[in-house]
């Protein structure tokens, strides 16, 4: 099962960075709606929510759903920081909260799914 994850996101790592790197190339934001925006977004945050994971899956030879809970909090963390970064609304509050919602986030759910 564990040959199946790793071949099962590796695909995913691949697809989504050339999915990326297209996105960045072909997509201005000058004249673009919202949605079409997010889309270089969302992918890094799926690229590196796989990475992480295959990456996991090769490290630790038994998947737990903790483990994936908490690569979802972290991946989140990293893209919502340099989503504010990209904006220029990144401060050292908008650092200390996104790190505390990771702490209370991480107690949450090691205590409801552990």
């Amino acid at each position: 099962m564990n040959k199946k994850l790793i071949k099962k996101y590796s695909l995913v790592v691949v697809v989504s960075f050339s999915a990326i790197v297209a996105s960045f190339l072909l997509i201005s934001p000058e004249n673009k709606p919202l949605p079409y925006i997010f889309i270089p977004v969302v992918l890094v945050w799926v690229f590196l929510f796989s990475l992480v994971r295959s990456l996991f899956a090769v490290i630790f030879k038994a998947e737990s759903r903790i483990r994936t809970l908490m690569v979802f909090v972290c991946v989140s963390l990293f893209v919502l920081l340099g989503l504010l970064s990209g904006v220029g609304q990144l401060s050292l509050s908008d650092v200390v909260l996104a790190f505390s919602l990771v702490v209370v986030s991480t107690f949450y759910f090691y205590r409801m799914w552990s």
